[in-house]
């Protein structure tokens, strides 16, 4: 360890200390930004989640409304038209209590299969859903994606006293458009607090240089002297820190 010292000799103050400045800075400046995507990815991620069960409650409570009230197809058909053309919502879909597409703002998938549509995936979850008659909201796609699966109960038979005929609303909804929007701000902010992290250090390291380097360079020239024969060389450094108690002893 000692030869590796010697050979190794640590760098002078005036330039250890901004080196070390800007290591810190550049650390504490990564960290930050880190937190601030992260924050913003999970306030985005739970704003859209809270939109998107508000948003798909509200439509599959009308769509079951006006399914069991009376015939109105073309309401219903103009209602999820329009769900699927809001920004950020990729699909809007109703799967019969068979599991095929009674309407979809896609009307090339109407009379389709579950299996012939992008829902396919998610069946497992649509008797989960039938059995509890409460929605779901799921992140999929490496949270890319939200989707959402809620009930919608159908007209009654002819020969049912209550319905039980349950339909699924299934609703896709793209995060990735959010989560680039959260890095951007994200960016931004860590940028501004980069710079304002830049200008403490800058200050900090004006401050080292203006006290403790010149201090340590005016001792360091009074000790030379002294080494050279100059006995009546002072380096004149006044205060009560330890480089004024060595410049005293010289």
């Amino acid at each position: 360890m000692k030869r590796i010292l010697r050979k190794y000799p640590p760098p002078p103050l005036r330039y250890a200390i901004p080196a070390a400045l800007v290591l810190f800075g550049s650390l504490a400046g990564l960290a930050l930004f880190l937190f601030e995507v992260n924050a913003t990815y999970r306030l985005a991620e739970n704003s859209a989640k809270a939109n998107l069960r508000r948003v798909t409650a509200q439509v599959s409570q009308v769509i079951e409304y006006l399914y069991r009230s009376s015939d109105s197809e073309s309401q219903i058909e103009a209602l999820v038209s329009r769900l699927g053309s809001y920004r950020g919502y990729l699909s809007a879909i109703i799967f019969s209590e068979n599991n095929t597409v009674i309407q979809s703002n896609d009307y090339r998938q109407i009379g389709n299969a579950m299996r012939d549509t992008q829902a396919f995936k998610y069946q497992s979850e649509f008797l989960k859903i039938r059995q509890a008659l409460a929605g779901v909201i799921l992140k999929v796609d490496n949270g890319d994606r939200l989707i959402a699966l809620y009930p919608v109960l159908l007209k009654s038979g002819k020969y049912e006293i209550k319905p039980s005929r349950v339909a699924i609303l299934f609703v896709e909804y793209d995060l990735s458009g959010l989560n680039q929007k959260a890095f951007a701000n994200a960016f931004k902010r860590a940028i501004g607090s980069s710079i304002i992290l830049v200008i403490f250090c800058l200050l900090l390291w004006l401050y080292f240089e203006s006290t403790l380097s010149k201090r340590i360079q005016k001792l360091v020239a009074a000790s030379n002297n002294f080494g050279e024969g100059r006995l009546n060389s002072r380096s004149f450094l006044t205060g009560s820190d330890e480089l004024a108690s060595v410049s005293a002893a010289l």
